[in-house]
């Protein structure tokens, strides 16, 4: 049963980062203005994560007895897990204008609508986050690639042939924070190159703090796991002690009284 919790909580957690990258993906089709190739891309992207929150869904309400009392109160759910981008881009066949501003306000519902998915994920899990602060470090990342794909864009617009619009800007920010360093969009002025480097070193800072407040939160939870353990093994012990001093006492009495018998006998 533990295991099963554990897995259980292990899975949660994995939701609620997906929850979070999710939040950052619709973002993204917020603000930028994508290439139609990059946003179609990004559509199937949203079909894929909607199908995953979709099971997590699936899983909250399969042993409720009243389905529909839950899904009534929680009926935002249903525009989290439903691709309605995907459907949108479906029947245009597409992307013409008002797909793409279609595409961009449903995205938009969507944020408002993932918050409250979120908080019915396990509390144990929230509490995790809480502690390993995690929801702070994405959103830093989520900070950083935002912000320095606006500045590069804005600082390289003109300036640069690699960037033509935010898209490019945000390509070479993810370059950046993850050293893949393709090499296919690089900054052309001093200024770009500092907010590379700042985009870089913050990413990987971030990353390394993250990452130790995380390990210790985990090590820590599993530290109070083997202590309460200890503890009600010790107290099951001293219930078993307990009982066979009582059975010890209680065979003493039976050999009393049989000694007490034969002596009677005798008489």
């Amino acid at each position: 049963m533990k295991e099963e919790r554990r897995i259980r909580r292990i899975y949660e957690l994995l939701c609620f980062v997906l929850v979070i990258f999710y939040a950052f993906t619709l973002l993204m089709i917020v603000v930028f203005e994508f290439e139609p190739d990059n946003l179609i891309l990004l559509i199937y992207a949203d079909l894929l994560v909607s199908l995953l929150l979709f099971v997590e869904f699936y899983l909250r309400i399969k042993d409720l007895d009243d389905k529909w009392s839950y899904i009534k109160r929680n009926w935002t759910d249903i525009l989290v897990i439903t691709p309605l981008n995907f459907i949108i881009f479906l029947f245009a066949g597409e992307i013409t204008p008002l797909v793409f501003i279609s595409i961009k306000v449903v995205a938009l519902i969507k944020i408002v609508a993932l918050y409250k998915f979120s908080r019915e994920i396990n509390e144990e899990v929230l509490d995790f986050a809480d502690k390993t602060k995690l929801i702070y470090g994405i959103t830093i990342y989520l900070a950083i690639i935002l912000f320095g794909s606006l500045a590069v864009f804005h600082i390289e617009r003109g300036l640069n042939p690699d960037i033509h619009n935010l898209g490019d800007g945000f390509w070479f920010i993810m370059q950046t924070i993850t050293t893949a360093g393709y090499g296919d969009v690089v900054p052309h002025t001093s200024t770009g190159r500092v907010i590379g480097l700042m985009a870089m070193f913050a990413a990987i800072g971030f990353s390394s703090i993250l990452t130790a407040t995380a390990t210790t939160a985990i090590l820590e939870k599993f530290r109070r796991e083997r202590e309460s353990v200890k503890e009600e093994n010790q107290e099951t012990m001293g219930h078993l002690i307990k009982k066979l001093d009582d059975m010890d006492h209680q065979m003493r009495e039976i050999k009393s009284e049989i000694d007490d018998l034969k002596e009677i006998l005798k008489k």
